[in-house]
Parts: structure tokens; C-alpha cells; sequence
């Protein structure tokens, strides 16, 4: 029983409705709290969810897998930039239509999409093993891209370095590469060795450095297929791609309750015209 809530992200939830209790009924002890735990959750710990989200996209898009063809591939991205264009578009809209032209700089609010809920309520409505998981995730991986490349162009809340990003990122992957190609089969030299050289280029050069082992993941040796996300592979496809997965399935999930901890206590003390608009513009791409 329990270790079934635990893999339908039963902590997530736990995470997110304490959370919400917690900043209705003690705001400013949950704000210290948030506060000191937000770095460690958001930029490190987050970085073993969407390595695991990659992990199953990386197997999607392999030979024989869900997403194998470049057409398939590329409608969950396509799909991302509708997704962020069409409530940025309705936001704008609304906003000019209720005479609220002071709300238009929140324009990029409800492009937002959270991979993390996303996907348990995908996994709750059509199960962990569903063909459908491997594009949500592609969807949500490429949405956040495209947030973090809008957030970087015009809400800048530092400096954004793309030398720095770029030629740290090249040697992380390089280091990947060769790792690969030495046929090395543990994955902390993938994870220590490139993956901490690519969260620097992230955090140094101004993105969000939970993204950092996304493009390291793909230099894992693999098997061709694999069941999905949080899903025990078959005995034979013990490979280092799987054998990450299986490390990190049980303490990402752990993750997952500090993250709905932290980012879910939303205050709520007052309702206005900003709340519909953006309300109205979310539900375009839900």
C-alpha cells in the first residue's frame, strides 16, 4: 500500500497540500522555511527528476520506441510552442480587454508548464506505461526550454553569460562523449564528472541549472526500449541508463515532496482581475 502512494507521487501531493496549509497558517515560518530550501531543492535536487524525465524521452526516441520517427519527435515540440504562444496571446488579450493595460508584463505567467504535476497527473489518468508519458515529458522538457529562453530575453533577474554557458556546456558534453566512447559503465563518472561540469555552465551562465544533466543523459549506454518512467526494467536491460534509474527512482520521488514543500504554499489574501485573466489564459492549453 505503501510503497504504491509512494509511486503514484503520493509524496509530491503530501508535499503541495502541507505547503498550502503551512503559508495559510504560519505564512512567515513557511516563508523562512522555503527560503533556505529553495536553492538546494529547486537547482540541485530538482536536476535527478528531469534527468529521469530525459531518461525516458532518450528511450522514446530510440529505435522501435514511441517517438522514433523525426515527424513524432517533433510535434511535442511544435506542441510547446502553441502551448506558451496561445495562453501568452489569450493573457494579452483579456488584459487589454478588461482595461488592465499595468498586467501586460505578466504576459509569460500562464506559459508555464510544471513537468513535475504534469506528469502525475498524466500517470494517475493513463497509467506510468502509457505511450502518451514519454510525449507529455518531450513536451514539458521543451516547454521549459523555451521558459527559461524567455524569462533569460525579457524578465533578466541577472547576467546572462551564453560564452560561458556554451563552451562549459561543450566540454561537459566532450568529457560525455568520451566517456561513451570508453565504453564506461558506471554512471557517476557520467553523473560527478560531466554532469557537474554542465550544472556550473547552467548556473554560470544564467539558466536554471535543474536542466543540467538533460544533455548528458543521452551519452548513458542504453538498451533500445524500456517500460517508462519510474517503471523496473526487464532483468536483461540492466544497463547503466536503467541502473541510474533504478538508484534514483525511490530518493527522486523524496525530491518530489520537498519540491511540492517548497514551491506549492501560495498565501491566498485577495482575488482580482490579474487572477481571472491569468485563471482563463492556463486553462487555453490544459
Amino acid at each position: 500500500m505503501l510503497r504504491r502512494f509512494i509511486d503514484n507521487s503520493g509524496l509530491l501531493l503530501t508535499g503541495a497540500a502541507g505547503a498550502l496549509l503551512w503559508a495559510n497558517l504560519a505564512h512567515d515560518s513557511y516563508e523562512r522555511f522555503a527560503h533556505a530550501l529553495h536553492f538546494v531543492v529547486n537547482d540541485v535536487a530538482m536536476v535527478f527528476f528531469f534527468a529521469l524525465a530525459t531518461k525516458e524521452v532518450v528511450e522514446a526516441t530510440a529505435p522501435g520506441g514511441t517517438l522514433y520517427s523525426p515527424r513524432r519527435a517533433s510535434v511535442p515540440m511544435l506542441a510547446a510552442v502553441g502551448g506558451m504562444a496561445g495562453p501568452a496571446g489569450i493573457y494579452i488579450a483579456l488584459a487589454l480587454a478588461w482595461g488592465q493595460p499595468e498586467l501586460l508584463r505578466g504576459w509569460a505567467i500562464p506559459c508555464a508548464t510544471d513537468i513535475a504535476f504534469s506528469y502525475l497527473i498524466a500517470r494517475l489518468v493513463l497509467g506510468g506505461a502509457h505511450p502518451a508519458i514519454p510525449f507529455l515529458l518531450l513536451l514539458a522538457i521543451a516547454d521549459d526550454a523555451l521558459g527559461l529562453l524567455t524569462l533569460a530575453v525579457f524578465y533578466p533577474a541577472g547576467t546572462i553569460r551564453p560564452l560561458e554557458f556554451g563552451v562549459l556546456l561543450a566540454i561537459a558534453m566532450g568529457f560525455a562523449y568520451w566517456l561513451k566512447r570508453g565504453r564506461t559503465r558506471s554512471v557517476w563518472p557520467y553523473i560527478v564528472g560531466a554532469g557537474l561540469v554542465s550544472w556550473v555552465a547552467f548556473y554560470r551562465g544564467g539558466l536554471h541549472p535543474a536542466l543540467a544533466l538533460v544533455p548528458i543523459v543521452p551519452f548513458l549506454p542504453h538498451a533500445k526500449r524500456d517500460p517508462g518512467l519510474f517503471v523496473d526494467a526487464p532483468h536483461p536491460l540492466h544497463d547503466p541508463l536503467n541502473e541510474f534509474e533504478h538508484w534514483w527512482k525511490l530518493p527522486v520521488q523524496v525530491i518530489l515532496f520537498f519540491f511540492g514543500l517548497v514551491n506549492a504554499g501560495v498565501a491566498v489574501t485577495s482575488v482580482g482581475p490579474g487572477t481571472w485573466i491569468v485563471l482563463a489564459a492556463v486553462s487555453s492549453h490544459k
